[in-house]
């Protein structure tokens, strides 16, 4: 079985072609950078973060391990096509705080949703494309992200996207990956 990260990599990587620019919306300390950084070594990833402590860790991480096709931005994900021109082909959301770091800072749904509005404007064009998000329930701010971010979902319909759930269904307040696929 997987756990809930390597469920969210294992999409990607089979969705990702070497040669496919990537985003991290939320780089935190860098493993999922470094993971896409690894898909797409031909391609580039762009890292996106509000704290400067997460693209100071990230870029640890890329540099130990040589990643050497990764632009670091420190800026919010809402703002990502303004930093992002060329076109992408997946991104990952990994919601909620930075492990180690300050848990009162926490992705807000009101920007999730914005940033989500824009990435799924931009699917319709791209068929290519896959949205990947990693959500925690196991605080407020993660609770009400996560409702805010079902209810869209559902309302969504099914005539451009296919949007799939993954959870441990045993555990209370377990986080899970949304995946969304443009059709």
């Amino acid at each position: 079985m997987y756990r809930i990260i390597d469920f969210a990599h294992k999409v990607l990587n089979e969705h990702l072609k070497e040669t496919d620019n990537a985003i991290d919306a939320t780089c935190g300390n860098g493993f999922d950078t470094l993971f896409l950084a690894r898909c797409v070594p031909k391609g580039w990833v762009y890292a996106f973060d509000i704290q400067p402590l997460a693209i100071k860790n990230t870029k640890i991480l890329l540099e130990k391990a040589n990643a050497k096709n990764v632009t670091c931005i420190l800026d919010s994900h809402e703002r990502l096509f303004d930093h992002i021109k060329d076109p992408v082909h997946a991104v990952i959301f990994n919601l909620g705080y930075l492990p180690k770091g300050d848990k009162s800072i926490t992705t807000k749904y009101e920007s999730t949703l914005d940033t989500l509005d824009s990435l799924l404007e931009y699917a319709l064009n791209n068929k290519h494309f896959l949205i990947v998000i990693v959500i925690y329930t196991g605080h407020t701010e993660g609770r009400k992200e996560s409702e805010m971010i079902a209810t869209k979902l559902k309302n969504l319909g099914n005539k451009h996207f296919l949007v799939t759930r993954f959870e441990n269904f045993n555990r209370n307040h377990s986080p899970y990956v949304l995946t969304i696929q443009s059709i």
